[in-house]
Order: structure tokens, then C-alpha cells, then sequence
């Protein structure tokens, strides 16, 4: 038969007990490795910035205290994409690397804002959720304002502080507005350059890569399901995949 767990009691815990405990130690632990993910992130970056307002800007927001912590253990979502501890470091770093596979394979973009925007896209999840060892949900500003919004409020006094001129300030903020390529999925303006339409495009992929990973089936049922029909005939008379994931993260 199944194994079976018979509780016999319960002995409820002080909060000094509480104190002493790690609860992680109780909890399966996350998939996903945020600090190795931060750490391959920041060396890319010092490779890739070589004009000094981005090289500011990376080292002034992540040197300061408490920002890199809170990155490197973030989730990038409730559900749906890399939810879990670490979650939006290793979603950050798969966006960042097809962000430079599109400067590659296009080089008429400016791949150093692309890269910017690329690793500082989603950083507004740091304040849109809360996780605790048990769960992630919304916080208050995070239900009124979300992530994009709230992260142009947190960058705007760390891109002063940089020297970033206005004008490439504006079309990084663009940037992340745009990031979720349509008004209806949450973006407050469609995307209106090349380097913002590739980073839609490589947020999208690496998000939607991550739901067929958790799903490894997927495939197997579509091929299979009634009907008889192809994969692609099925994937496109409409499942739910390709109708955005941005509004329910």
C-alpha cells in the first residue's frame, strides 16, 4: 500500500523556538539557483558595459545594500514562469544571453542598451512580490502599480546618480515598459524601437521556454490528443500557449 504518516500530536512552538529554526530546512528546496545566476549575470555585465553610465548603473544598484540579496533570491513569478527562490536571476540571465544572441545575429542594435534593459527588465518583481518560505504573493504596491512601472520608479535615481544623458535614459525606461509587447498583456507602450521589440522577444521566449520545461507532456499531448491532428495543426487552433502569460505572472 501507500506509506502512510499518522500524526499522534502536536506540540506547539515558542517564538524563541521559531527563532532558532531554519525553515527551509523543511520545504523543498527551489530549482532554481539565483546566486550562481547573479554571479554569471554581474561578470557578464562587467564584460559587456564598457560606457561608464551602464557600468555606474550596474554597480551603483547592486552594490547597494540588500539589492543583490533580494535579486538573487527573488521569484520571477507566482505561477506560471520561473516561480520559486531564484527564480528572477535565472530568468534575468536566460533573457540577457538570447538579448545577445539577437545583438549578434542583428548588429545595427545597440547592444549595450538592449543588455542593459535585458538585465534590469523584470527588477520591479523585487517590489511587486513578497515571497516568504511558504509562498509568493502581491504586495499592495505591486496590485495597484506592477513591475514595469515600479521598475522605473526604483532605477530612475540610480540612473541619475550614473550620468546617464536623458535621452538614453528615456528609451532604456521605454525599454521596460515595453517589455510585454502588448497593452492588453500588461505593456504601457507597445514596443517602438528595434533594441525594444528584441527584448519583448527574448522575454517571451526564455518566460515560455520555462513553462515547456515544467511541463515536459505538453508535447506528448498534443501530438496524441483527439482528433488526430499535427503538433503544429493542435498548437495553433488555439490551447492557451501563445496567449500571453504577462497578466497572470
Amino acid at each position: 500500500g501507500m506509506p502512510q504518516v499518522k500524526i499522534s500530536g502536536v506540540t506547539p512552538l515558542t517564538p524563541g523556538e521559531i527563532a532558532g529554526m531554519d525553515i527551509s530546512e523543511f520545504l523543498p528546496p527551489s530549482p532554481y539557483d539565483g546566486r550562481g545566476a547573479y554571479g554569471e549575470l554581474m561578470a557578464l555585465a562587467d564584460r559587456e558595459f564598457t560606457y561608464a553610465p551602464w557600468k555606474n548603473l550596474v554597480k551603483g544598484f547592486f552594490g547597494e545594500d540588500g539589492n543583490a540579496t533580494l535579486f538573487m533570491n527573488a521569484s520571477a513569478a507566482t505561477a506560471m514562469h520561473h516561480a520559486g527562490a531564484g527564480g528572477l536571476a535565472v530568468h534575468t540571465l536566460g533573457v540577457f544571453r538570447a538579448c545577445q544572441a539577437e545583438a549578434d545575429l542583428y548588429p545595427d542594435i545597440d547592444r549595450q542598451i538592449l543588455l542593459a534593459g535585458a538585465l534590469f527588465h523584470d527588477i520591479g518583481k523585487m517590489r511587486e512580490m513578497r515571497s516568504t518560505a511558504f509562498e509568493t504573493t502581491y504586495t499592495p504596491e505591486g496590485n495597484l502599480m506592477g513591475h514595469l512601472t515600479l521598475g522605473v520608479l526604483m532605477l530612475e535615481p540610480y540612473c541619475r546618480k550614473a550620468g546617464l544623458p536623458d535621452p538614453l535614459r528615456e528609451h532604456f525606461f521605454h525599454l521596460i515598459l515595453s517589455h510585454h509587447g502588448h497593452i492588453e498583456y500588461g505593456a504601457v507602450k507597445p514596443p517602438q524601437s528595434r533594441e525594444a521589440l528584441a527584448l519583448f522577444a527574448a522575454d517571451y521566449l526564455d518566460s515560455h521556454m520555462n513553462i515547456m520545461d515544467s511541463d515536459p507532456h505538453r508535447t506528448m499531448r498534443l501530438c496524441q490528443g483527439a482528433g488526430g491532428g499535427t503538433l503544429s495543426s493542435r498548437a495553433h487552433a488555439g490551447d492557451g500557449f501563445g496567449a500571453g502569460i504577462h497578466g497572470s505572472e
